[in-house]
């Protein structure tokens, strides 16, 4: 299976975990929601996620330190 791969900037541990913030869709735009993850092994491309996320799942990289959970978010693609 292939492997899933974030970037380390978008890792935010909190709470003893890890997580990342998802990008959560709404009527007024996006929403940045914390999610636990299990990460696997780190280099310089990244790190291996082996639950929590699945594949075409948007995560925020850049300043995922400085959110909240539910924050609103600007997307720039």
């Amino acid at each position: 299976s292939p492997v899933l791969r974030i970037p380390l900037e978008a890792l935010v541990h909190r709470q003893d975990r890890d997580h990342v913030f998802v990008l959560e869709p709404g009527a007024g735009g996006h929403a940045a929601r914390l999610r636990a993850i299990e990460v696997g092994e780190a280099d310089a491309s990244g790190i291996v996620v082996r639950s929590g996320l699945s594949g075409g799942e948007r995560i925020v990289a850049e300043g995922a330190y400085f959110l909240q959970d539910g924050q609103a978010v600007r997307v720039l693609d």
